[in-house]
């Protein structure tokens, strides 16, 4: 897959996941195994995750790296890799945010 934006995502462990969550920040709790970070493309959707083994693989030391990617279905329909401590955009997001530009979008998708 080709990588459209690079937007750093740093790794916070914590023991719980706070209610107000901070763009670009992934909060990981070790001890009640979940992890919760907002969207990288901007929209605000919340992404939680229960962090079962087997299925999620988290890198607990800078820089973070996630396994698998993550893909938005209900809103913004994001699709991104976190790796070496960036989120790295796949797929174009659907709504257009404040976001969408600041990161260097452009009106159209590849192809359109």
């Amino acid at each position: 897959m080709k990588t459209l934006s690079k937007i750093p995502m740093q790794l916070l462990e914590v023991e719980f996941i706070p209610e107000q969550l901070e763009e670009g920040k992934f909060y990981y709790s070790e001890k009640y195994k979940t992890a919760s970070h907002l969207c990288a493309c901007g929209c605000g959707q919340n992404f939680h995750v229960q962090i079962k083994e087997g299925e999620w693989n988290i890198s607990n030391k800078e820089p973070l790296t996630v396994t698998p990617s993550f893909k938005h279905r209900i809103q913004c329909m994001a699709h991104y890799i976190i790796s070496d401590g960036f989120a790295n955009i796949v797929n174009y997001p659907k709504p257009k945010s404040e976001w969408f530009t600041r990161y260097g979008f452009q009106d159209s998708q590849p192809g359109e």
